[in-house]
C-alpha cells in the first residue's frame, strides 16, 4: 500500500539482488490518494519466480524508497 498527497508520475518495480529488473508493477501518473499493490510473483515475461531475496524501487516525483521482499515457495 502507498499513499500520494499529490499526484503525479509513479514507478515500482521488483529487483533480483543482483539489480536485474524482474517486474514492473506501476509506471505512469497517478492522482493523489492511496493504493494498493498486489504481486503474483511472476516475473515481466508471466514465469513465477523462484524463492530468494527480491527489492521493490518506488519512485515519485521528490521521493525514493527501496525495500526488501523475502520470498519463499
Amino acid at each position: 500500500m502507498y499513499s500520494l498527497p499529490i499526484g503525479g508520475n509513479v514507478e515500482i518495480v521488483i529487483y533480483n539482488v543482483i539489480g536485474q529488473r524482474i517486474r514492473t508493477l506501476v509506471n505512469g501518473h497517478r492522482n493523489s490518494g492511496y493504493y494498493r499493490i498486489l504481486w503474483d510473483g511472476r516475473d515481466d515475461r508471466g514465469r513465477e519466480i523462484v524463492s530468494g531475496i527480491y527489492y521493490y524501487k518506488l519512485k515519485t516525483e521528490g521521493y525514493k524508497s527501496r525495500k526488501k521482499i523475502v520470498i519463499i515457495r
